[in-house]
């Protein structure tokens, strides 16, 4: 009987080689999803350790998005960003945008949304490449985006483009292309050997939204990636794109940085001014000028000390006797008699001189 079964199991393989396909494609397709799964299990534990292409795995949406309102100005946003050739991820092929919230404003009902951005090609490596694109997707009604023409990496912004590779529609892109694809040059390279600006750049733009809205949410971003070369993973001049993998937060810095004066060798001299008239002024009115008491001193002017005892009073002298006046003696008058004499013997004394003096001239 087992004989007669696979007999009539072969005659059915020969009058229906659909069917005998079909169950030859299912062993098949088990034994490649056998194989395939021993692959990815083996590809990712050698992530870790040795450059690897994987299929593109998309961001999180936790990771992919974020929104911004009043409280957020000044925050800077860095998106990191990975990349991928043909739809296979490229390790080693990064970069990463730094978004800077300026704020809102309102002109004619509608929201005006500004922003600062730094692009930096991060690919290591023997990767060679440009970043010659940046995009993404906002909430509400996007009207129009503007960004300088005249300066910053890009000068160009379109709404309701895409970008290739399979990443898919794009909200609002930048570069200096007529499209979201790109263009053969600028953007940010990791080589001055490429086109464009080497390591990083900057650019500034704004969103118009309709109406008056006071958060705005960003997602899906995207870079596009141009000028790819790599000898190891035999890469000449491809073009890939790369996804936003992460979205780091950096609040605005409350400490300025500290600027340390230049140092001049030979600093200026700086004379004073010369003033011919210089203010007058006077001097400070006392009402209660301070009451200085007189200062002690140790020995008083008679040269006591205050400590020294109070010296004896020395016993006083005896009062003198009055003195007896003698009062005087009385003068002798002389006798009449004897003034007459006097007198008589003068006058001859007188007359004998003259006759003296008369016979001498004789």
């Amino acid at each position: 009987m087992l004989c007669s079964g696979i007999a009539s199991l072969s005659l059915l393989f020969a009058s229906n080689p659909a069917f005998a396909k079909a169950n030859n494609g299912n062993g098949n397709s088990a034994s490649q999803n056998k194989e395939q799964t021993q692959t990815q299990t083996q590809t990712q534990t050698q992530t870790q350790t040795q450059t690897v292409v994987t299929p593109t795995q998309t961001a999180s949406p936790e990771t992919s998005s974020f929104t911004v309102g009043l409280a957020d100005l000044g925050k800077i946003f860095r998106i990191n960003f990975d990349g991928n050739v043909d739809t296979k991820t490229v390790s080693g092929l990064t970069s990463f945008v730094d978004l800077t919230f300026k704020g809102f404003t309102t002109q004619n009902g509608n929201t005006i949304a500004a922003f600062d951005a730094l692009i930096d090609n991060t690919s290591s490596g023997d990767i060679l490449s440009r970043v010659s694109g940046f995009g993404f997707n906002t909430s509400g009604t996007l009207l129009s985006a503007t960004t300088p023409t005249t300066s910053g990496v890009y000068n160009k912004a379109h709404l309701g483009g895409s970008f290739p590779n399979q990443f898919g529609d794009i909200g609002v892109c930048f570069n200096i292309g007529n499209t979201c694809q790109g263009g053969t040059n600028g953007g940010v390279n990791n080589n001055a050997s490429l086109p464009g600006t080497f390591d990083a750049g900057t650019f500034s733009f704004t969103l118009a939204l309709a109406g008056n809205i006071n958060t705005l949410s960003l997602s899906n971003f995207g870079v596009r990636y141009q000028s790819i070369d790599s000898a190891s993973l035999g890469l000449n001049g491809a073009s890939g794109t790369g996804r936003s993998t992460s979205v780091v937060v950096n609040p605005p810095s409350t400490n300025p940085p500290v600027t340390n004066p230049p140092v001049n060798p030979n600093p200026p001299i700086v004379e004073p001014p010369v003033n011919p008239n210089p203010p007058v002024t006077n001097p400070p009115v006392n009402p209660n000028p301070p009451v200085t008491n007189p200062p002690l001193f140790e020995t008083p002017i008679d040269g006591t000390k205050p400590t020294d005892p109070t010296p004896p009073t020395p016993p006083s002298e005896p009062t003198p006797p009055p003195k007896v006046i003698t009062p005087p003696k009385p003068k002798k008058v002389p006798e009449p008699s004897t003034i007459a004499a006097l007198t008589l013997v003068g006058a001859v004394a007188l007359k004998y001189r003259k006759k003296q003096e008369l016979e001498s001239e004789i």
